[in-house]
């Protein structure tokens, strides 16, 4: 029987180092052997199989070797017998065969680079930074066949998690209202292709006049779309305020950032929480906001587990991908009369902090979350979201429009969000009003926003705006050859 004793498990390092062997793609580096000439492969007698490349198919087979993962080459030079001596002096030689063939393959292989990618150049035309997303998503949203400017090349997760990311730039885009550049999620960078140019274009332009189609702008006064966006951020107080109370056990609140979800629900915590702050109790709700594990997860709902207590999970979107967070999640949720929640395995940190294994819930929860849940494509997030949905009430504040993002600012500025600025009304209204006027060019359009250029006027009453045209605003979108680096 094999001992694995627990203290060569305690750290990712130490379980790094003595895991048993896996051997993957990303593992190997490919010894490869080059030699003079073009369009030249000599095969090795001594190496069934094997042949010596010129540099030019070295490229082609590298690249090979790139998309199915192998990260590495290693190069053997057959260096004429003319060149060689005793001091070595060719691989001081810029222009020698190995410092060529590591310069063309720097060339050629450049991260995004891959061999699909580079099929597309074999007519010596230009590559420009535009890209189609053959299968991937952004926040449980399907991308598939969008295209977008590339802003960063593909990029692999990091800590074991399979597939990778590229930047995009989403600025001229519906559904991305505020937003300057996403991180589209994508299996592997096979699923990438580059497009011709001008196709980019006529893509955003066709996605323009399909949206036109489907949505209208309501026929409304500005003051009546205030009055109806003020009634769904008004439902959210009430909700809030029912699970400080216990009258509902949980909620959901979807939306995009920087419109108030976060803001609104603190502030109805708060307004509960008043008496507790006069007699210097514990406070009976926290705002959890980042990364959670399923270990702390379950700490957190312990430590808020009585009834009246309230844990809101503030853009924990993580919880959603564990599948063990997710279960105690539900279990916290659940609509029985006792919610029990198990750690069914052995934990030093519980058994540290005198935690138990199981304990019964009776607390609330609010979930904060930029995803919608109507919107997810990925059948198994789905299913995890609709089994959440049947535990809670689910309170979806999406705002499609820039008008409704820019009436929405207006508002909640008007109840207060820049009192703490000591910022004149006048000022205040040209702030605002400067946001509008620049609403294409700024970064995003968010609350977040209005409280940076809010510390600009703090810092410097007089220069705020000229400020913020340079820390805030977009810069001007750039063209460049992906092959060559240079500016188009």
């Amino acid at each position: 029987m094999i001992n694995r004793p627990r203290r060569n498990r305690l750290t990712p390092g130490v379980r790094g180092l003595i895991r048993e062997t896996d051997i993957q793609p990303q593992d190997l580096v490919w010894p490869t052997f080059v030699q003079e000439g073009n369009n030249q492969r000599t095969p090795i007698v001594s190496m069934p199989g094997v042949s010596r490349l010129s540099i030019d198919q070295l490229v082609v087979d590298s690249n090979k070797a790139f998309e199915l993962g192998v990260p590495a080459v290693a190069l053997f030079p057959a260096i004429e017998d003319s060149l060689k001596n005793s001091e070595g002096k060719e691989s001081l030689n810029s222009n020698g065969l190995l410092q060529r063939a590591v310069k063309k393959l720097k060339k050629e292989i450049a991260s995004l680079s891959s061999a699909q990618l580079r099929n597309y150049l074999k007519d010596g035309s230009l590559m420009i930074g535009d890209i189609k997303i053959e299968e991937g998503s952004y926040r449980g949203q399907d991308m598939s066949g969008r295209i977008f400017p590339i802003l960063k090349d593909y990029q692999k997760f990091t800590g074991g998690k399979d597939g990778g990311f590229v930047t995009v730039d989403c600025s001229e885009f519906d559904g991305f209202e505020g937003l300057d550049k996403a991180r589209v999620n994508v299996a592997e960078i096979g699923k990438l292709t580059i497009v011709p140019e001008g196709q980019y274009i006529i893509h955003r332009d066709e996605l323009k006049k399909d949206t036109k189609k489907k949505v209208e702008e309501p026929n409304e006064t500005d003051e009546q779309a205030i009055e109806r966006i003020g009634n769904r951020f008004a439902i959210l107080d009430e909700m809030a305020e029912a699970v400080a109370t216990s009258k509902v056990r949980a909620i959901i609140v979807s939306g995009p950032p920087g419109i108030g979800k976060s803001y609104g629900v603190e502030k109805a915590l708060e307004k509960q929480n008043m008496f507790t702050d006069i007699a210097g109790e514990k406070r009976k709700f926290e705002m959890v906001k980042g990364a959670m594990s399923a270990i702390g997860l379950y700490k957190k709902l312990y430590e808020f587990k009585d009834k009246g207590c309230v844990c809101c999970f503030d853009d924990c979107d993580a919880i959603l991908y564990d599948d063990l967070a997710l279960n105690l999640l539900k279990a916290a949720l659940d609509t029985t009369p006792k919610r029990s929640l198990h750690w069914n395995t052995e934990s030093r940190t519980l058994q540290a902090e005198g935690m138990p294994n199981s304990f019964e819930f009776s607390g609330g929860v609010i979930f904060i979350t930029n995803i919608k849940f109507d919107n997810v494509k990925s059948k198994k997030l789905q299913d995890h979201l609709a089994a959440l949905q049947s535990r809670c009430h689910y309170l979806d504040l999406t705002i499609d429009s820039m008008r409704d993002r820019m009436l929405r600012i207006r508002q909640i500025c008007g109840i207060g969000m820049l009192k703490k600025y000591n910022m004149p009304k006048a000022v205040e209204e040209d702030l605002i009003n400067f946001i509008y006027d620049n609403k294409h060019k700024l970064r995003e359009i968010s609350l977040r926003m209005v409280l940076k250029i809010a510390d600009l006027w703090k810092m410097s009453p007089d220069k705020y705006k000229e400020l913020a045209e340079q820390t805030c605003m977009k810069p001007e979108r750039e063209m460049y050859d992906l092959r060559t680096g240079a500016r188009l």
